[in-house]
């Protein structure tokens, strides 16, 4: 959404809903919300509460919105192939504090490195992904059919049962995972052309259990996300994958929030940018 749109929002909100948007959920919005809620609060001539915790918190509000759009910015002049030292340069001189500098210079992206391996090793692993996808959806739909054949053929109410149940489960694992239908290229693009487009990386663990009590099994992966909600399933299976995937990662998406809380995932479902612009 753009500036103009939360101002059309806002215009429909009553006065005590835009001053209790500004004391409890300043720190939540992105920067043309503030903004445009600020515009919008002063238009009416609405009285902000002099309460100094709450000026200093849009105060610490706005110092964090600049300091992630220069962040954004450094990244974007590296990934364009800028040295450092000219990066370095220009954030001292849009008033970065020189240990914030320091900090963001070590997480920008080494464009020296050689891709290719962690570039293939992500494509092979999305096709592989596919592969799984697209049997799966064929194993769900031999079943449905399977069992629509046989409560035709023996007349059994509850084989149309079984056969609708398999549906939904179809339909809901399909709706979860037909990202798996994004191909290699689709990645491998967003790698090369437009990195800043993944912003998250979680360690998974799935955990299946006998009875709900008894784990029988332990399955590990890294899920990467992008921006609109796309992701990727990692699984390492050996050493080797190991420092092909961790490597990359280090040198090509320095900028991507690895780990996983509550506070995350809800800031990424309201915006899908939950760690400021990158």
């Amino acid at each position: 959404m753009s500036k103009v749109d939360f101002r059309k929002n806002y215009a429909l909100l009553t006065d005590e809903r835009l001053l209790d948007l500004l004391s409890n959920s300043a720190e939540e919005l992105k920067e043309d919300a503030l903004e445009a809620l600020l515009d919008e609060i002063v238009q009416r001539k609405l009285t902000i509460p002099s309460n100094p915790d709450l000026q200093s918190k849009i105060q610490e509000v706005r110092n964090n919105f600049r300091e992630k759009s220069l962040k954004l910015k450094a990244y974007e002049l590296r990934y364009g192939g800028m040295e450092i030292s000219e990066i370095k340069s220009i954030l001292i001189k849009e008033g970065l504090a020189e240990e914030k500098v320091a900090e963001l210079i070590l997480r920008l992206p080494n464009i020296e490195f050689d891709s290719k391996a962690f570039v293939e090793f992500i494509a092979v692993k999305t096709d592989i992904r596919r592969q799984q996808f697209v049997t799966s959806s064929f194993v769900f739909g031999i079943g449905i059919i399977s069992l629509i054949v046989f409560g035709i053929s023996e007349s059994m109410g509850i084989a149309y049962f079984l056969a609708g149940v398999v549906a939904v489960l179809f339909i809901r694992y399909f709706i979860h995972n037909s990202d798996a239908l994004n191909t290699g290229k689709y990645w491998t693009d967003l790698i090369r052309n437009k990195p800043l487009e993944i912003i998250w990386l979680k360690p998974i663990e799935v955990k299946t259990k006998l009875y709900f009590v008894l784990t029988i099994d332990t399955e590990n992966f890294f899920e990467l996300k992008t921006t609109n909600g796309n992701t990727l399933n990692v699984e390492l299976l050996n050493r080797k994958e190991n420092e092909i995937f961790l490597d990359g990662v280090m040198n090509l998406l320095p900028h991507v929030h690895f780990g996983y809380d509550e506070r995350s995932q809800e800031l990424f479902q309201k915006t899908l940018r939950p760690f400021g612009e990158c």
